[in-house]
């Protein structure tokens, strides 16, 4: 996948998020990563899965490095195979 794209997949589900607060924005990349992001009063809401393996580090860090705004944040592992972290929003992106 060339990064313009995964740069305009995430701002469109950015967009959605924000559109349906609340509410899980998904795409299913071909390779099984699932990205989905959801809009709460505390801010956006991003999680990696795939069914059988954690995905990497590296999608984690690849993933926020094409998001349609500037974020840095670690990772919460969850079940099942599953990286998460609420990420702040600055209101003007809302």
């Amino acid at each position: 996948m060339k990064p313009i794209d995964l740069t305009n997949i995430l701002a469109y589900l950015f967009d959605h998020a924000q559109v349906l607060p609340g509410h899980e924005t998904i795409h299913r990349f071909t390779n099984g990563l699932v990205v989905t992001m959801t809009i709460h009063q505390s801010g956006l809401r991003l999680s990696l899965h795939r069914r059988s393996i954690y995905p990497s580090e590296t999608e984690w860090k690849t993933v926020l490095n094409h998001m349609p705004f500037p974020c840095d944040s670690l990772p919460h592992l969850q079940y099942p195979n599953t990286l998460s972290s609420l990420i702040p929003i600055h209101p003007k992106l809302l």
